[in-house]
């Protein structure tokens, strides 16, 4: 039902907001960067349609926001096992303000897939798509 899955979203909400802020409060931002990199890269393995891909070719240079959850990892062979046609290539930069995203490997009962999952409406810009014809996906 909708009341189930808007309060589900609510609460994993609050729980990614608790663990991003706990990486804030039990570290300092030059810590935080030691931790991890400047810029880490992520990847999610998906099937799209073409015209969602059409959408994503036509986007470049443009924002788009996922409206859920979006959950990655830092392993490309792990998202190569989700992969249809599609992988996509996430570079964060750690250092930006209001980028909420949070290893949870540590409460994953899958820790091996080094899960980074973002918030909400976490606003992306597109730089390329293309085609690798190794993997025959975009």
């Amino acid at each position: 039902s909708r009341w189930f899955d808007e309060n589900i979203d609510e609460d994993l909400n609050d729980q990614l907001q608790n663990i991003h802020d706990h990486i804030f409060i039990t570290t300092d931002r030059s810590t935080f960067r030691d931790y991890y990199e400047d810029v880490i890269q992520v990847y999610r393995g998906q099937t799209l349609s073409d015209l969602e891909l059409d959408r994503l070719k036509n986007s470049i240079g443009q924002l788009i926001s996922n409206n859920g959850f979006l959950s990655t990892t830092r392993s490309l062979d792990i998202a190569s096992i989700f992969a249809t046609n599609t992988i996509l290539i996430i570079n964060i930069k750690t250092q930006l303000e209001g980028v909420v995203f949070a290893d949870v490997r540590s409460h994953s009962e899958t820790p091996h897939e080094e899960e980074i999952l973002f918030d909400l409406a976490t606003i992306f810009k597109i730089l390329e798509v293309e085609y690798d014809d190794s993997n025959k996906s975009i």
